[in-house]
């Protein structure tokens, strides 16, 4: 997160031919202001954070996984601006590096 200067850091793990868990998540709350970190901790550590429908990261792992290659989507343009509206967050950059390890077959998407 720190050393590509994003604020949000989230690991899928592709648990069969469509479907993605959310594995790991990490917020850099010393980036923002304060009223923002206090969103962002709420929605991936607040008590409902289990109950939140995560609709953009999905999307993104099944985009990343059928270009086999990294997705990059900014809301300076329309289709993008577009595709972040569903984000949780309200990011304005999202970032989709798929990442397979050959030996074990284990696919993650990390998103940024």
């Amino acid at each position: 997160c720190e050393s590509l200067n994003f604020d949000i850091a989230e690991m899928w793990l592709r648990t069969g031919p469509k479907t993605h868990q959310l594995t790991n998540s990490h917020v850099r709350p010393t980036a923002l202001d304060e009223s923002v970190r206090i969103q962002l901790v709420d929605v991936y550590y607040g008590e409902r954070s289990a109950e939140r429908t995560h609709r953009l990261s999905p999307a993104l792992c099944k985009r990343a996984k059928e270009a086999g290659d990294v997705v990059w989507v900014t809301a300076h343009t329309l289709h993008g601006a577009e595709a972040l509206k569903c984000s949780i967050s309200d990011v304005r950059t999202a970032v989709a590096v798929p990442v397979c390890h050959g030996g074990s077959g284990v696919n993650v998407t990390i998103i940024y």
